[in-house]
């Protein structure tokens, strides 16, 4: 797993085309893999998670 490093490099992430494309093919492979053996949801979607993410990493601290 590659590490996104600092918070700045976590607000380029979020505009990189890389990220945009890498993070959701990610997501979805999880879903899957989780919905095979019927863990999951099947009417939750990648976009939905990333976007969640987005919203907690937009309101959480920074680390002290």
């Amino acid at each position: 797993m590659r590490s996104l490093g600092t918070p700045s490099s976590l607000a380029a992430c979020t505009v990189s085309v890389p990220c945009r494309t890498e993070l959701p093919t990610a997501i979805t492979t999880i879903l899957d893999a989780g919905r095979a053996v019927d863990d999951l949801r099947s009417d939750v979607t990648a976009e939905d998670i990333a976007a969640a993410l987005i919203g907690i990493f937009t309101v959480a601290a920074r680390p002290a």
